[in-house]
């Protein structure tokens, strides 16, 4: 086995070895030794291959770094390394020969300090090396830092320098592992454990509880199990039954159990009185549904009223549907269906107008845009006010969206056409559309947008308007067809350049700007064809560079983990794989607090697995996308409520990303 060292740059190195067959003996020479068993003829630098004659004459002397400081540098240097020639270094030089000024280990350090302008820490990297091959040589070396004063190894505090240290260490998850070694580095001091890369004393580690770290003292509740566990000294989880409070129900609840819910409640919506999702018109029938959500009801229990009439006839056999005749302005409402179980007595009534129904769109914009003249009348008309911004916003915030409609219908009554009120509103209408896919969902983004324009109407010179006007219109174009995305695209571009030219440090705006450039330029040339000669619209052009621009941007002013995932795609697209394989490694290794986290580091391990290992793609597809993906929209447009708005697009488009490269 032979080694030797080649220089990189200034101060650093880099070792190498070479190891050859034992068939080799006694026939090798070179530049890198004999074979031979003896060490002291291996560093010979090539003299004796030197021939010289007339021809070829000797060439002048190489050149030495020592040379141009003087008497005094190369004294200085030999001085420095003469350290190889004292302890602990001289138990080697049998094994291990230092060679002299001219040649060898000795050479090699003093030509570095030279290089370094007689800096001792430039010897270190030297003596290291030599200290490895004396190691290697069966010689134990491993602690010549503590020996040579000027060779410290610096270890952040706590941490301490061990030239035998075991491997691997004691951290807060293994405190007792078995060791498989020794290797000399920084540690942690005795009695402390390695957590998240400190040392911390047994009594402050954190209890790992199903892949979530947990401080001393916190508290986690396990419905599904009926535990109740607290994270104690030592990173000790401890679990205890759970203690279910004793009910006292009304005469209408039941004692009921929820799946992963381990104390009963009392059911007071045991009896559902569903209402017909579609529109009817007079002189159609209509079928009314009887929902019981409780396990032993009799058909003989389930009764039909209207008003305090029961109903006998048109009623299915389970007695769950009630079919009316030819709707009448008589059957506009009054019915309920009761339903009675171990003496517990509870209905369930159905909508006013239930049998009738209407469009109710101009009743809805009257209710949210304009209250009728007759009506405001009575109104004490009054200002906006922080407090009252401060109260919605908080209600936002815990998710009371029942109550913080209340609150916005309130004061858009009182204060009609306040900017601050109606993108508020734009906003918790869109929360409603995204939440409950039904027939409705269409009419209510409609709602939303004219909400946010008519807030941009208010005042121009509000940002977060001009943000909401470019995602509601964008899921209203999506609802109103293919041309009406086309024709949105411009007005999209405009109220988040609008929203960034107010606000540019609105780094969601510059995050969805960034996703608008990416679209377009995913544009293909079939959807641009169609745009120009189907739509008349020449569609706009984009480029993925200038996506990743508003992506770091966003980036620069708060990142945040979608951002972060949409700059690792766009850099796949750029042909960025190890930029991208880094941003998807980072966003993996993240701490998980919402459900976004949860979503964004799967979709992260995906990409991982297909950048490092492509035979893994078969298997992705058959574990990953068959049951996480396929079923819900994964997000080049994240939707998350609580921190950002945007658009929704079809898993197959994930897949086409990742699978090209």
């Amino acid at each position: 086995k032979q080694w030797y060292q080649r220089r990189v740059r200034a101060g650093s190195y880099i070792d190498a070895e070479m190891w050859l067959h034992g068939s080799c003996a006694d026939t090798t020479n070179g530049l890198c030794g004999t074979y031979n068993g003896n060490s002291g003829d291996d560093t010979t630098n090539g003299d004796q291959f030197k021939e010289y004659d007339e021809n070829c004459p000797a060439p002048p002397p190489p050149y030495h770094p020592c040379n141009e400081l003087g008497d005094w540098g190369k004294e200085s240097a030999m001085a420095i390394c003469d350290a190889l020639k004292g302890a602990p270094f001289t138990s080697c030089h049998g094994a291990v020969p230092i060679g002299d000024y001219d040649n060898g280990v000795y050479a090699n350090c003093v030509t570095d300090v030279c290089n370094c302008y007689i800096s001792d820490a430039c010897a270190c990297d030297t003596m290291g090396a030599y200290a490895q091959t004396c190691i290697n040589a069966g010689i134990d070396l491993s602690d010549w830092r503590e020996d040579v004063s000027f060779c410290p190894y610096d270890c952040p505090s706590p941490f301490t320098y061990k030239p035998k240290g075991s491997v691997p260490v004691a951290t807060c998850l293994e405190k007792d592992p078995v060791e498989t070694g020794k290797a000399r580095g920084c540690f942690c001091p005795e009695d402390t454990l390695l957590q998240d890369g400190e040392c911390v004393e047994h009594s402050a580690c954190k209890c790992l509880h199903e892949g979530v770290f947990y401080n001393n003292g916190d508290n986690i509740v396990k419905e599904g199990e009926c535990k109740t566990c607290t994270c104690q000294d030592a990173g000790e989880m401890v679990c205890e039954d759970m203690v279910c409070p004793e009910l006292s129900c009304d005469d209408d609840e039941l004692v009921s159990y929820k799946d992963d819910v381990c104390c009963p409640y009392c059911n007071d919506e045991w009896v559902i009185a569903v209402n017909p999702e579609e529109t009817r018109k007079k002189g159609q029938d209509v079928v009314f549904t009887c929902e019981i959500r409780a396990e032993g009801v009799k058909r003989k229990n389930i009764r039909w009223y209207k008003g305090d009439k029961r109903i006998t006839g048109n009623i299915s056999k389970d007695k769950l549907r009630l079919t009316i005749k030819d709707v009448d302005a008589d059957d506009q409402s009054g019915y309920r269906c009761e339903a009675t179980k171990d003496g517990k007595v509870a209905s369930g009534e159905f909508e006013k107008d239930s049998t009738a129904r209407y469009d109710a769109w101009v009743d809805v914009q009257e209710k949210y845009l304009l209250l009728h003249e007759t009506k405001r009348k009575a109104i004490t008309l009054r200002d906006i006010t922080e407090e009252d911004l401060a109260e919605v916003d908080a209600l936002y915030d815990e998710d009371r969206y029942t109550d913080l409609e209340d609150k916005l219908i309130e004061l858009n009554t009182v204060c009609p056409h306040n900017c601050e009120v109606l993108w508020r509103l734009a906003r918790l209408k869109w929360i409603n559309g995204r939440t409950f896919q039904n027939s409705h969902n269409h009419k209510t983004f409609h709602l939303a947008h004219t909400l946010a324009l008519n807030a941009i109407e208010a005042n121009p010179s509000s940002g977060d308007a001009h943000r909401w006007a470019a995602i509601l219109g964008y899921h209203r174009a999506t609802k109103d067809g293919s041309k009406a995305q086309i024709y949105n695209m411009e007005a999209m571009k405009y109220h988040l350049e609008k929203a960034i030219e107010i606000n540019p440090n609105d780094h969601q705006a510059w995050t969805i700007l960034g996703n608008w450039h990416f679209e377009v330029a995913e544009m293909t040339a079939t959807q641009r064809a169609y745009s120009k000669y189907y739509c008349g619209v020449d569609p706009p052009t984009s480029s993925y560079e200038t996506a990743m621009e508003c992506f770091v941007r966003s980036d620069s002013i708060q990142p945040w983990g979608q951002n972060s995932l949409f700059m690792a795609i766009t850099h796949l697209r750029m042909g960025g794989r190890d930029h991208a394989l880094e941003e998807f490694k980072r966003l993996y290794t993240r701490t998980i607090v919402t459900m976004e986290d949860y979503r964004i580091r799967k979709l992260a391990h995906i990409f991982i697995l297909k950048l490092t290992d492509p035979s893994m793609i078969d298997r992705i597809k058959d574990m990953t996308i068959g049951r996480q993906i396929e079923g819900y929209r994964l997000p080049i447009f994240w939707h998350n409520t609580r921190s950002s708005y945007y658009m929704d697009t079809p898993a197959e488009k994930i897949m086409h990303i990742y699978s090209k490269y």
